[in-house]
């Protein structure tokens, strides 16, 4: 969260960091089922191990995913809003740019939904890959590969999790939307 703050590169560093970190708390979840106490340092284990690298990995890869998605989104949404109001303007009526808008709506609410189902696959595959790349050593490639259906397969821990998360994000989309148009009339014409 406190990554985040950070203008430009605090959600990116966030992005790679996170699963650096989730190795280091599960490194202290393995040690407490071994019956050995939990603390503090497990946090950080993960910087102090092999596995730091390969971490590393699997949040650069969530980087790129999530880059790869937000850019594909994008641009259906912005190019059918430049198509929308171009056909709109070229027409020249008020009903043929209503029409437009209309459609560039349908193209936002059609990405977003495309966006959630390719996130959302993604993030079940990427639910045991910390825990396969700390715990069991996999390449971070093979760890995303190995058990997207086992997220399925137990859908209510599934939930529990991303359910606030998605929560979370939700939010911090809506602050990010009312800090950019704070002060501001925004138009679409």
């Amino acid at each position: 969260i406190v990554l985040n703050m950070i203008p430009a590169i605090g959600s990116l560093a966030a992005t790679v960091l996170g699963p650096i970190f989730a190795g280091g708390l599960l490194l202290g979840c393995h040690a407490l089922a071994r019956g050995q106490p939990l603390q503090f340092t497990h946090l950080f284990a993960a910087f102090q191990s092999d596995r730091l690298t390969p971490l590393a990995i699997l949040g650069l890869v969530v980087l790129a995913v999530g880059a790869a998605v937000a850019l594909t989104v994008g641009a259906l949404v912005f190019g059918t809003a430049g198509a929308a109001l171009l056909t709109g303007a070229m027409q020249g009526s008020e009903h043929a740019l209503a029409a437009a808008l209309a459609g560039m709506s349908g193209a936002a609410m059609l990405g977003g939904l495309i966006a959630l189902v390719v996130f959302a696959a993604f993030l079940m595959a990427w639910w045991f890959a910390p825990a396969l790349v700390t715990l069991h050593r996999a390449p971070p490639l093979d760890a995303l590969q190995a058990r997207p259906s086992k997220a399925m397969a137990e859908p209510r821990p599934f939930a529990i999790q991303a359910v606030p998360s998605g929560t979370v994000r939700l939010a911090q989309l809506a602050h990010g939307l009312r800090n950019a148009t704070k002060g501001r009339q925004v138009s679409l014409l």
